[in-house]
């Protein structure tokens, strides 16, 4: 994915706060209670909308955010995960 379309794609899901807020409380509600300290993966993570409300919502966990697109982390460092409690990969197409 090119930076252009990596952009456009990031402005466009910018515009849909809610949804993401939502999907965070779905995975609160089904996630099961044993861990003290759950792992989530967030595969295809793009810009991390999810995954900051995932964060802003249960600050216990541990989420991992997976992309084929290196520009899509670098996008998910500025809204949030830039530190050493929340952990980034990129996919590689073959």
């Amino acid at each position: 994915m090119d930076n252009k379309t990596t952009e456009k794609f990031v402005q466009y899901m910018e515009k849909y706060p809610t949804l993401y807020e939502n999907l965070a409380k779905i995975i609160q509600k089904n996630l099961p209670q044993s861990p003290s300290k759950p792992l989530i993966v967030d595969l295809g993570a793009g810009p991390g909308l999810l995954s900051a409300e995932i964060q802003k919502l249960m600050p216990e966990t541990n989420v991992i955010n997976l992309d084929a697109a290196i520009k899509m982390l670098e996008i998910a460092e500025k809204h949030g995960f830039n530190d050493d409690s929340r952990k980034f990969g990129v996919i590689l197409s073959m």
